[in-house]
């Protein structure tokens, strides 16, 4: 019998959707996931370039299980301190304590 366990996925650029449905990103050890957009008034950007904005993140993180939850694809506009504070605000705490930013040494949860 073959068991398969996935290790890392990745998720480019991408619109919102329901990825806790597909067993290789829910049960991964590690997903790095973009989101682009933290500014409230950059939603409409963020679906209009089909990416996503820190308050899509709830949704759809719900049901995966990984470990680890790799931030990628931030703009550089984005002060990563103010961005991890609106992850901190709208992240449940279960889900915010597996987050970190790919291009950061600090953890989000510090």
């Amino acid at each position: 019998r073959r068991v398969e366990l996935p290790l890392v996925a990745y998720l480019g650029d991408t619109a919102k959707a329901n990825y806790s449905d597909l067993p290789y990103v829910r049960d991964a050890t590690a997903l790095l996931i973009e989101c682009t957009f933290f500014d409230d008034d950059h939603v409409r950007r963020a679906r209009a370039g089909r990416h996503l904005h820190v308050t899509d993140l709830p949704e759809v993180l719900e049901g995966v299980n990984c470990s680890q939850i790799i931030i990628t694809h931030v703009t550089r506009r984005t002060n990563l301190t103010e961005a991890r504070k609106a992850l901190k605000k709208t992240l449940p705490k279960a889900i915010h304590q597996r987050v970190t930013f790919l291009m950061s040494m600090k953890h989000v949860a510090d």
